[in-house]
């Protein structure tokens, strides 16, 4: 059985795989979610991305921004995204 995660253990991880004790000032979760099963990971994700994950049945979009160099943890609605 698959381990589901929400989007605050998901950024704990990674701090602690990071070896940070905080969140990065250019790091956040934009959209708070809980029983992720499956997430896309990529740079610079723009809608064709957010679709793939969509058709690929991600329950997560994780993101690093070129930008800021940021890490942002997005939970989307798909039905809402793409209507």
């Amino acid at each position: 059985m698959p381990v589901l995660m929400d989007t605050q253990q998901i950024m704990r991880t990674s701090l602690k795989l990071a070896g940070f004790k905080t969140i990065p000032a250019d790091s956040e979760i934009h959209v708070k979610g809980r029983r992720i099963r499956k997430a896309l990971v990529a740079i610079d994700v723009g809608v064709a991305e957010l679709l793939l994950a969509r058709d690929l049945g991600c329950d997560a979009v994780i993101t690093r921004l070129v930008e800021g160099l940021g890490l942002r943890v997005t939970r989307c609605s798909f039905a809402t995204l793409i209507s």
